[in-house]
């Protein structure tokens, strides 16, 4: 089932990585590779199948390029609902 939506809300953290990738630019099959992980582990990231632990979270900003700060700031605003991908 092509595009087939997600029955689940994604987790705010979710929200902030997959924002992130966005932001860099960065695929998800180059940060799986920059992390040491198979593709899908990030995918199941950015979809909330799997929530990435705050050591994970640290290990995507320095392959990013990015400060960690920068992705729990995002994950604090989504969740306090001040978020703005427009921002």
């Amino acid at each position: 089932m092509a595009g087939k939506k997600p029955t689940h809300p994604i987790p705010p953290m979710c929200q902030a990585v997959k924002f992130a990738l966005g932001e860099t630019g960065v695929s998800q099959r180059e940060l799986a590779r920059r992390i040491g992980v198979k593709g899908p582990v990030v995918n199941r990231y950015c979809t909330g199948e799997r929530i990435p632990s705050s050591e994970i979270v640290v290990e995507i900003a320095v392959a990013l390029d990015i400060e960690p700060n920068w992705i729990f700031d995002i994950f604090v605003e989504i969740v306090n609902g001040e978020f703005s991908a427009a921002a």
